[in-house]
């Protein structure tokens, strides 16, 4: 189809994936589907953070619900399957490792940090991102920078 018809189609980003063969597509109905994304996310309004935070909650869930309709419309199952485990694979430790709790930060000494996490448990980060691991208590946490700075 032409680009005009497709106003992400000359992006140089485009991915280009086989569609299923669905059988139940109507002759002469577009079989490829485009996914552009083009619109910037509305920074934080901090004059009303519950608001906002709500807006964005729902906008997530909808753009999250159209991507998935139109990828489960038309790709083949064995991509569906390896994308969900891709998906998986790349965001799987923020399903295994709890997020620093708000106000969280315990520890600070030039780049090295400990946070304190929502579900109690600590997190390290050295300024070059965040170390594997949680530990019980701070003084587990600490050994363990200790640890890694003396191994790097």
């Amino acid at each position: 189809m032409p680009a005009e018809e497709f106003p992400c189609a000359d992006n140089p980003r485009t991915v280009h994936v086989h569609h299923a063969d669905a059988p139940g597509i109507e002759p002469g109905a577009p079989k490829a589907a485009l996914i552009c994304i083009d619109t910037i996310q509305p920074r934080a309004d901090y004059a009303d953070p519950g608001a906002y935070a709500q807006a964005a909650r729902d906008r997530f869930v909808d753009d999250a619900r159209q991507i998935a309709d139109v990828l489960y419309g038309h790709l083949p199952g064995g991509t569906l399957d390896a994308l969900l485990a891709e998906m998986l694979t790349r965001r799987g430790t923020q399903l295994r490792v709890p997020l620093p709790a708000a106000n969280g930060l315990v520890y600070e000494s030039g780049d090295r940090r400990a946070y304190l996490t929502d579900s109690g448990t600590y997190v390290i980060s050295d300024g070059g991102g965040w170390l594997p691991g949680t530990y019980p208590d701070l003084a587990a946490a600490l050994a363990a920078l200790d640890q890694h700075e003396e191994a790097n």
